[in-house]
């Protein structure tokens, strides 16, 4: 039926209300079928790479597996779609509708389930996403400029590179998501749950966070200019050099927030900080003769451990930053370490027995064949390390977040977790 043509095929399905179209596994790639009616159809594991399908019904259909790699699906009506598991790279979704949208029946469709899909450089610009469930998704590039994500659950999903300018994420689920290197300027974010969100080198100019769940993420290298953080709970936050100082804050919550080098808004009477670790709550007020650059604080690294641990008990309101150094192979064994930025660090190989990392970021770092028996990490953030290869034995990971870790090799049997976030 569907080689005589669009026109024909929905003419069919018009008279045949109860039929419902079953095209499993089948090879429609390549194909101009544009105002097409696919609803309810069965289109599981069906390959659909380069068709052309602007305009279309495809609302509650199953598409479980599909691939639809760079398809055109503009202006598409795709709520209730079942696409969990597909392949969409580099498709075209603009003005696509996935969220909850009305029957004909006097009831309405439930938004469009997209969990762990391939949605790598999908164009979404002005899409209705509200309160599809994207949950482990990959949408690194993508672009969601000018769409809806409000209520969307996005929890663990990786947006590296995202273009989602004005886009409207309010009361988003954003818990573990990976959203660096984004331009999000003017983004919607109010009421999201964004806990151990990790936000390295994004722009956040002008977007608002009002009343945003924002405990253990991670701002350092943000752009935030003039965002609003109204009433934003920063628990335990790294706000590492993060420039506040025409945001607004009024309300947010610091408690044992790392604001080392920050830069509050002038004079923030409405900032409610933590009572201990005063340094954390003023911007840093460099010193002569003291490390503050990444390459610096390798200098004293590179001293010893003995020398590294003296000067850390003589400057105790330092937290160092080795960001994004290479330390591969060295023997850091019994090294105080405790809340030392190790972000993005290169530490394969590395001996860290007995080394106390206790709060320390390793996220996105490279620990594989590394020995960490009996190292002190707890509440670290290892989000997205590599752990492959690694000795654990005695570990102390208590409260240490290694959501989206890689572990493949690593045995966590002898190491205590207790309140640990572990990789899904």
């Amino acid at each position: 039926m569907l080689d005589r043509g669009v026109t024909e095929w929905n003419r069919y399905r018009e008279g045949h209300p109860g039929e419902i179209p079953v095209l499993n596994d089948d090879n429609l790639s390549g194909l101009e079928i544009s105002g097409i009616n696919l609803e309810d159809a069965e289109l599981r594991n069906v390959k659909l790479s380069g068709s052309r399908m602007s305009n279309s019904n495809l609302c509650s259909c199953d598409l479980l597996g599909s691939t639809m790699k760079f398809s055109d699906l503009s202006d598409s009506r795709m709520s209730g779609a079942h696409l969990k598991g597909c392949d969409l790279t580099g498709a075209t979704l603009r003005r696509a509708r996935l969220g909850e949208s009305p029957s004909g029946h006097g009831c309405s469709i439930p938004p469009a389930v997209l969990p762990i899909s391939m949605l790598r450089a999908v164009d979404f610009t002005d899409a209705d996403l509200a309160g599809c469930d994207m949950s482990g998704a990959c949408l690194t590039e993508a672009v969601l400029s000018g769409s809806s994500l409000s209520g969307c659950n996005l929890k663990g999903a990786e947006m590296n590179r995202v273009v989602m300018r004005f886009t409207k994420l309010k009361g988003a689920r954003m818990f573990g998501v990976m959203l660096t290197r984004s331009d999000c300027a003017g983004a919607d974010f109010s009421g999201a749950e964004l806990t151990r969100a990790e936000f390295f080198g994004s722009s956040l100019s002008d977007c608002d966070f009002t009343g945003a769940e924002m405990s253990g993420c991670d701002l350092f290298g943000s752009i935030v200019g003039a965002a609003r953080f109204s009433k934003v709970n920063f628990s335990g936050a790294n706000l590492f050099r993060v420039d506040f100082s025409i945001a607004g804050m009024d309300g947010c919550l610091l408690d044992g927030a790392n604001l080392f080098k920050a830069a509050l808004p002038s004079g923030n009477p409405l900032c409610i900080a933590s009572q201990g670790d005063a340094f954390r709550q003023k911007p840093f007020e460099k010193r002569d003769g003291l490390p503050a650059h990444p390459r610096e604080w390798r200098v004293v690294l590179d001293g010893g451990v003995d020398k590294w641990n003296a000067f850390r008990r003589a400057n105790p309101d330092l937290p160092p930053d080795l960001s994004l150094q290479s330390l591969g192979g060295l023997d850091l064994g019994g090294c105080d370490l405790t809340e030392v930025n190790l972000a993005q660090a290169g530490l394969n190989g590395i001996r860290f027995a007995g080394a106390r990392l206790a709060g320390a970021n390793l996220s996105r770092c490279d620990l594989s064949n590394s020995l960490l028996d009996r190292a002190d990490l707890r509440v670290s953030n290892l989000y997205g390390a590599f752990l492959e290869g690694c000795s654990l034995d005695g570990c102390d990971l208590r409260g240490a977040n290694l959501f989206q870790a890689k572990i493949a090799g690593c045995d966590l049997s002898k190491a205590r977790l207790d309140g640990a976030r572990l990789p899904d």
